[in-house]
């Protein structure tokens, strides 16, 4: 096994530590008196799994859809309370899994309940679909932080490195031949192997190059010489990565395959050095377009502006899900200081994708950081091409795998 997944999986971060239950507790209580809430009850996954530390959904992994166990937040006088709601079935499980992560909350002030679904009273509380739950959602769950030392930070880190390095090691164990659901088997006993969960895996093989959002099928194989694509939304704790590699077996790039690759990279390199704190969504949308452009007629490559918009334009992502929402041409988001975000690009003329994730920076002049390995060993490894924008900002975008 690759030495570099070896290391990743070593120093893993543990899923929910003291320092990490005082700062989710504390952002609680900030953004519940801001909001003037005293009440609400969170039911998505992701948010659950935000909150709790541990996974509770029974059947694959879904951040927005509605938890077995929700929880149940209420601010009195400034004490926190979290009310564990679950129904009898599932309290059987909770109640030992929970302890832990109970005890590091109390640490920090926090009072804990375990309440019953089949008599807990709602009516109470916010609905977790109210207008009101959204903007609690965005203040708690949109934005994260910059200390690289606190363990919410390393968590986002290792999700992204690892689900690179595990889409790296899948691209050299795969063989020709494979179909797509014996490519999807693999990538699936990689992952968890390695205590990383997915909420996605698209695979795109000879075939499927057209396929925006390529689905894994008996279909279709690896062949010599094809591109083919793998990707994958990983999970670790609460935090999504999301990552892609594009690999091709017994060939490398021609001459025009590389042009419009090396353009792919800079243009991407581009629009994610656009996710700047406080630019709108419309502004990011029409940012990216313009970006696409100038590399394409740098590149004399016209209409290259289109692979701005023919793939979804990416956007913010949290514990809530791969996407918090995609970008679009008149949306009125304003992006956030400390927002993880995705993007993923394609070059409709050659079908090349690249993906990249990153976090926006805690100023509105600061650039974004992407997310990628720079500590692989020799035998299975992805090349990252350091790529300098207009702004002057040096990002590392990953190239091909060709062997």
């Amino acid at each position: 096994m690759n030495s570099c997944i070896k290391r990743l999986h070593a120093v893993r971060p543990p899923y929910f530590t003291a320092e990490e239950a005082a700062w989710k507790a504390e952002k609680l209580r900030v953004v519940l008196t801001a909001q003037k809430i005293n009440k609400v009850v969170f039911t998505a996954e992701g948010a659950v799994r935000w909150l709790t530390g541990i996974r509770n959904q029974i059947v694959a992994i879904s951040p927005g859809a509605v938890s077995p166990v929700n929880v149940c937040a209420s601010l009195a006088d400034g004490k926190l309370t979290l009310a564990m709601i679950a129904n009898r079935i599932e309290m059987f499980r909770f109640r030992d899994e929970i302890a832990v992560h109970a005890g590091l909350y109390e640490k920090a002030g926090v009072r804990i309940e375990l309440a019953p679904a089949e008599t807990f009273d709602r009516s109470v509380a916010c609905d977790s679909q109210a207008v009101q739950f959204s903007a609690v959602s965005e203040e708690l769950f949109l934005s994260g932080t910059d200390d690289e030392k606190s363990n919410y930070f390393l968590k986002l880190r290792h999700a992204n490195e690892l689900t690179l390095a595990l889409l790296i090691e899948a691209a050299y164990q795969v063989a020709p031949g494979m179909d797509g659901m014996e490519v999807f088997a693999l990538l699936s006993s990689l992952f968890y192997q390695h205590h990383m969960e997915s909420n996605l895996f698209l695979i795109g093989l000879a075939g499927q190059e057209g396929h925006l959002h390529p689905l894994y099928n008996e279909r279709y194989r690896i062949e010599k010489d094809k591109w083919f694509k793998l990707v994958a939304g990983g999970r670790y704790g609460e935090q999504i990565a999301s990552q892609t590699v594009l690999v091709k077996i017994g060939g490398g790039m021609t001459a025009t395959e590389e042009g419009r690759y090396r353009a792919l990279q800079q243009a991407t390199a581009e629009y994610a050095d656009c996710y700047r704190p406080g630019i709108t969504e419309a502004q990011l949308y029409a940012a990216a377009g313009d970006a696409f452009a100038r590399v394409g007629d740098a590149n004399g490559m016209a209409g290259f502006r289109d692979a701005a918009y023919h793939h979804h334009m990416g956007g913010p992502t949290s514990p809530l899900g791969n996407r918090d929402y995609t970008l679009t041409k008149n949306g009125a988001h304003t992006i956030r200081k400390l927002q993880s975000f995705a993007i993923n690009p394609v070059d409709p003329v050659s079908n090349f994708k690249i993906e990249t994730q990153g976090i926006t920076g805690g100023s509105v002049d600061a650039a974004p950081r992407l997310f990628a390995l720079e500590q692989q060993d020799k035998k299975h490894a992805a090349a990252f091409r350091c790529v300098e924008t207009a702004r002057g900002a040096k990002h590392l975008v990953i190239d091909p795998i060709c062997r």
